[in-house]
């Protein structure tokens, strides 16, 4: 696994165990769930997570997080590189799959 993948593979295990929501749960309240919880890290609403953004919430999670993991879990999760992320690339972050993005 890439330094990037594992960097977001333990941000992702947090972050749904916050919420106790499992890996390929994809029932309606554990959509409602994810979406609360994309729209709460969306903090000026504006339908996509920036990378400050993100910053802020993985030091929220974990004080000691670094500036170059975070480059690098950017990178990770904004999948097709326009320097946000989406609520398909926030999805496919956590699951890995296509299961919850509609």
């Amino acid at each position: 696994m890439s330094a990037g993948g594992e960097i977001g593979e333990k941000a992702a295990e947090k972050v749904l165990a916050e919420i106790n929501v499992k890996r390929g749960d994809a029932d309606p309240e554990a959509t409602e769930k994810l979406k609360a919880v994309f729209r709460q890290w969306d903090t000026d609403g504006d339908g996509i997570i920036s990378r400050e953004e993100l910053g802020r919430i993985m030091k929220e999670l974990d004080p000691s997080f670094k500036q170059d993991e975070l480059e690098v879990m950017f990178q990770a999760c904004d999948a097709n590189q326009d320097g946000v992320i989406d609520y398909s690339e926030f999805i496919n972050w956590l699951f890995d799959s296509k299961e919850l993005t509609t």
